[in-house]
């Protein structure tokens, strides 16, 4: 762990590491860490330092496979370091509240010539250590896209869940829009991109219920959008509105993986006290 302030900037940065506990990298390399960077202007970064192995995909990217515990894994596409040398974590809010509930996490990449090590890290206590300084390493559970060519994004990630075979996080998104209808979609979020390897679809698309403060929506029709993604078909304004002025949510359902070809019970809590203050505050949104 360390803390340092950039002379120029004031930028104030703490880094939190871990060493693997395991790995079957070439002795020539250093051991494998796990790093997690809160950056006071840039946010909070998650990312492998291979301990100077070569590491190469496609454009920029590298294909990684990913295990918590003893779930089965999957693999995803992680971002490349500008020195190859590291794999960078596309939604480190996700792979976190996915850590938060692990003990190990087993990562493996393959290197230029294409061989494949992996790496053992343990990630129980990692939110612990991250409270310890809460003005740069907190993880909010609702984040706002600002960026998007189309709209605003509020994504809302869960407070309390039941963790579903260690693979995503149950996240849902309202989506503003300037010139078209709000929406809202639904989707088990993963901590990079996964191409067409990947799915999680209700077995009913009716399994999937919605509570505000313990009243349930009434009515609720939800549409497969792609990728393991659904889109609430219906009542898509009065779901912002009771999202605007309650203080929780629960989704619940029976959800299938096409990956483990198995049944699993969904729930997932998620604390929305201050949605309707952030919705509020963005005129695109205000209706």
């Amino acid at each position: 762990m360390g803390i340092t302030q950039d002379r120029i900037s004031d930028e104030i940065r703490v880094t939190l590491y871990t060493d693997a506990i395991n790995h079957d990298a070439p002795a020539i390399y250093d051991a494998p860490k796990l790093i997690v960077r809160c950056d006071s202007q840039e946010g909070v970064d998650v990312y492998v330092d291979w301990g100077g192995q070569y590491v190469a995909g496609r454009e920029d990217e590298l294909e990684v496979g990913i295990r918590f515990d003893s779930y089965p894994g999957l693999y995803e596409w992680w971002e490349e370091s500008t020195n190859n040398q590291a794999t960078f974590v596309r939604s480190p809010v996700t792979f976190i509240h996915r850590a938060n509930q692990s003990e190990v996490v087993y990562i493996r990449m393959a290197d230029f010539a294409g061989d494949s090590f992996i790496a053992e890290f343990r990630v129980a206590g990692l939110a612990d250590a991250m409270t310890e300084y809460p003005a740069l390493c907190q993880m909010p559970n609702i984040v706002v896209d600002e960026t998007a060519l189309d709209g605003i994004y509020f994504s809302v990630f869960p407070t309390e869940w039941k963790p579903l075979f260690g693979i995503g996080v149950p996240t849902w998104e309202i989506r503003c829009y300037d010139d078209e209808e709000d929406s809202i979609y639904f989707r088990i979020k993963t901590s990079g991109e996964v191409y067409g390897r990947f799915a999680i679809v209700p077995v009913d698309l009716s399994d999937i219920s919605v509570q505000f403060d313990g009243e349930p929506l009434e009515n609720v029709t939800w549409a497969s959008f792609f990728a393991g993604i659904h889109i609430l078909e219906s009542p898509v304004q009065t779901f912002i509105n009771r999202a605007k002025g309650s203080d929780a949510i629960v989704i619940s359902g029976t959800i299938y993986s096409e990956e483990s070809e198995s049944e699993y019970e969904m729930r997932a809590g998620f604390d929305i006290s201050e949605l309707g203050e952030l919705i509020a505050s963005q005129p695109m949104c205000a209706a």
